[in-house]
């Protein structure tokens, strides 16, 4: 026995620089990638799960063809998410807040693109497509002029 009860081996490998476990699954790029598009999907009001992210971890790995580390069904554990969380401070998980159901249906493309056609034929019907200074905002609770 080493120093404080510690096998010789796991001294040894302390003093060697070995890191416990395995390595990374990504590589440094993969896993900037993989920080890009969580940001990227945020930034569009969709943040991803940890389960869209493990997803995403599981198709990087199978295009990159390396040998896997984990079970795909259940992708990486937690703790290696967690790890990934640490090396990346500036993602963060949190619960999310519930949408209301009027927002969610808004959200629909369909309904987004009938919407800006009423808009636009609005304008052209009233003619101030070329007079945006005649056009106001407003919402249910106040007019800005």
């Amino acid at each position: 026995m080493g120093f404080q009860g510690q096998p010789y081996h796991t001294m040894s490998m302390k003093n060697d620089n070995h890191l416990n476990g395995p390595s990374k699954i990504q590589t440094n790029e993969e896993e900037t990638s993989s920080i890009n598009y969580v940001k990227y999907m945020a930034e569009r009001g969709v943040p991803l799960t940890r389960r869209m992210l493990k997803a995403c971890v599981i198709s990087s790995v199978e295009k990159s063809g390396k040998t896997i580390l984990f079970i795909l069904d259940k992708g990486s554990s937690n703790k290696c998410f967690n790890k990934f969380l640490n090396r990346h401070p500036e993602l963060s998980e949190k619960l999310p807040e519930q949408q209301n159901k009027a927002r969610i249906r808004i959200s629909n493309v369909t309904f987004v693109e009938q919407y800006f056609k009423l808009l636009v034929d609005a304008v052209d019907t009233l003619g101030l497509t070329n007079k945006p200074n005649q056009i106001f905002n407003c919402d249910e609770s106040s007019v800005w002029l």
